[in-house]
């Protein structure tokens, strides 16, 4: 064996990915590499809810509707009920969402000037009336059968529940104290109420 064979057998290959695995080998690379990662989830994260906005006067203004809507279901297929309880907890869920878009109405007008034949649009009664429509649908179909009271009461608990994901949404966010006055109280009256339309039984 000559010099050189000798030389380069001794001597330790050099690692092609040497400066890269190095990187990964040591704490401040890992570090490095957790920083990058962390600043751009936080940049991806930021600009998501920047761009989120919230309206509260055009969410109030769809509540209303919401309860508009509401009602109108409710004294509609609330007299097919054969339940003496459930027509009572009708009555009282019926004249609750009376005063409930009464004071809506009344707050709108009053904090953000509301004029409800220039502002409700046809696109956001549309929107807010596809959910009763569908609702509407299945308790007329419900009403032909043996058991409406049953199916009544679920889809009323299920509508309660969707107004009241609405309530609380608005809640989150609002700025306004008299706005989140009044969703408190009307969200906390309607808990004993949900809770009975979902808890009846025949």
């Amino acid at each position: 064996m000559d010099g050189q064979q000798y030389l380069d057998q001794i001597t330790p290959t050099a690692n092609k990915h040497g400066k890269f695995s190095n990187l990964f080998s040591n704490s401040i690379g890992k570090l490095l590499i957790l920083g990058v990662v962390a600043t751009i989830l936080i940049i991806i994260i930021g600009s998501a809810f920047k761009g989120e906005t919230h309206d509260a006067k055009s969410d109030l203004i769809s509540l209303k509707l919401r309860l508009d809507n509401f009602s109108e279901t409710v004294a509609k297929y609330g007299s097919y009920t054969k339940s003496s309880s459930l027509r009572t907890l009708t009555n009282t869920l019926s004249s609750m969402l009376n005063d409930s878009k009464e004071n809506v109405k009344t707050h709108l007008t009053d904090a953000y000037q509301f004029n409800e034949s220039k502002e409700i649009t046809e696109d956001a009664t549309a929107a807010e009336a596809e959910y009763f429509t569908n609702l509407n649908a299945e308790l007329a179909t419900a009403s032909t059968g043996q058991s409406f009271d049953r199916a009544y009461a679920r889809k009323i608990s299920l509508a309660l529940n969707h107004l009241m994901d609405l309530e609380y949404s608005i809640y989150t966010y609002a700025s306004n104290d008299d706005t989140k006055n009044l969703l408190s109280t009307f969200y906390n009256d309607l808990v004993p109420i949900y809770n009975s339309f979902n808890n009846y039984s025949e």
